[in-house]
């Protein structure tokens, strides 16, 4: 009895300093001009995405469920894309630090649709934030 409590600490130890290291690791990863040239794709089709939807659901053309569901899914892969950016970005760092940011702000004009309460600046926020992750998008490209 006594070797197995031994073992079964030796794997809780094992298993936490994996979870550890596993985390540690995630917040320090490098990432590739590549994936954030790639998340500045996703982002510049979600801010547009959301241009749409905050269009269609502040004049009323589309319902609140349809509204909101869509909203969640959005604000999901905004979520997504966001993580994806988290880490560091070396030489491509200062798009990176653009990128977080103005997906942050795309997040919460998608919260506010989720929630039924767009701003009337909303539509022009999320058509800007779209040029703008192009711009990033090309800028990565080079």
């Amino acid at each position: 009895m006594r070797i197995l409590g031994c073992c079964a600490v030796k794997t809780l130890v094992v298993v936490s300093l994996t979870a550890v290291a596993g985390g540690c690791s995630g917040a320090s990863k490098q990432l590739s001009k590549t994936d954030i040239q790639l998340a500045a794709g996703d982002l510049r089709t979600f801010a547009a995405s959301a241009q749409m939807l905050v269009e269609q659901c502040s004049s009323g053309r589309a319902t609140e469920t349809f509204c909101r569901a869509q909203a969640e899914l959005l604000s999901s892969k905004v979520e997504d894309s966001l993580q994806a950016l988290d880490g560091h970005g070396g030489p491509s760092e200062h798009e990176l630090k653009q990128l977080s940011d103005l997906g942050a702000t795309v997040h919460e004009i998608v919260l506010r649709v989720e929630a039924s309460s767009s701003d009337t600046r909303d539509v022009a926020d999320a058509e800007r934030l779209s040029l703008l992750a192009k711009m990033l998008e090309d800028t990565l490209r080079k």
